[in-house]
């Protein structure tokens, strides 16, 4: 009796590890809505991030409550791969702002398709996805920095497997302030945004 028990602890152990196994290959493997958007940000702003050239607008909304109004500035970012990049502000006043030292130009689009990124998962089908996300880790994700607690409510629209357009509302905890940026895909790769798929 004893000699049977152990190929029977054994095999016991064996259907315990395997699934283990199999929920947590479930659980790596991105689900369908996320891993287009993460796809889209990659043929959007290059893998790595500034390996081709790419042109938007970002829009940037500040509310300070209900009745404060809303202050919006909009600018225009033309990047030229590998090391060129020149902000125009759009709104006015209108100027040409210059450009954006060399030295700087990788972090500036790692943030903008970090904003992309992160494990919490997007939902959504076609060409529209969103999620809600805790303010902490996208401001580390995103700007590198420490930020109150919050949330974040993202969502992008996502056409032929490129971005064409990003937004994001950000809410501190306790406060009536908002913070909204879109950004609006103009070209990618020299090309226009609706001529950019095959």
């Amino acid at each position: 009796m004893r000699r049977n028990l152990i190929p029977q602890a054994l095999l016991a152990l064996l259907t315990v590890l395997t699934i283990g196994a199999v929920v947590l290959s479930v659980r790596a493997v991105p689900d369908a809505a996320t891993e287009a958007v993460h796809s889209a940000t990659a043929a959007t702003f290059g893998s790595p991030a500034g390996s081709h050239s790419v042109s938007l607008t970002l829009e940037s909304n500040v509310s300070a409550g209900q009745g404060a109004g809303t202050l919006t500035q909009i600018l225009r970012i033309t990047y030229v791969a590998p090391d060129t990049m020149t902000v125009y502000r759009a709104s006015a006043p209108a100027a040409n702002l210059g450009p954006v030292a060399a030295s700087k130009i990788a972090g500036t689009l790692k943030g903008y398709a970090a904003v992309t990124g992160g494990p919490t998962p997007w939902t959504g089908t076609g060409s529209q996805f969103r999620r809600t996300e805790s303010l902490a880790p996208f401001s580390l994700r995103v700007y590198q920095k420490k930020a109150l607690p919050g949330t974040v409510t993202e969502s992008v629209t996502v056409k032929d497997g490129y971005l064409v357009s990003i937004h994001f509302t950000v809410v501190v905890d306790n406060q009536n302030s908002a913070v909204g940026e879109t950004y609006r895909i103009i070209s990618i790769g020299g090309k226009p945004v609706a001529a950019v798929a095959p």
